[in-house]
């Protein structure tokens, strides 16, 4: 049995990002539904990363915790794999997922 993730890439992803004003660690967060990534910009080095495949009641517990840095911490930065933007294409983004995580990348 193959265990390979499969995921289409048919379009760059579009995360519209949310603005957090009351946390020390996190400037910006959004999250895309389809293809479950959590895209995080931190404060402190201002670098982007997109986390692969956060189910969306994580994404919203992020959004409602009293700590967004304690929130990340506890259920983001151990447990999920991720890859940091560096005017990389959704291409380039999968490919370094799939170096982690055994993902088939396909393109339409």
């Amino acid at each position: 049995m193959d265990n390979t993730a499969k995921i289409n890439i048919t379009k760059k992803l579009k995360i519209r990002m949310h603005g957090i004003l009351n946390s020390t660690m996190v400037s910006a967060i959004g999250y895309d539904l389809v293809t479950k990534t959590l895209r995080v910009k931190f404060k402190k080095n201002k670098k982007i990363y997109d986390y692969r495949r956060v189910p969306p009641e994580k994404f919203a517990q992020l959004m409602s915790s009293g700590s967004m840095g304690l929130a990340m911490h506890a259920q983001i930065l151990r447990d999920y794999n991720f890859v940091e933007l560096k005017d990389m294409t959704v291409k380039e983004i999968v490919d370094a997922m799939k170096e982690k995580e055994n993902v088939q990348v396909i393109t339409n």
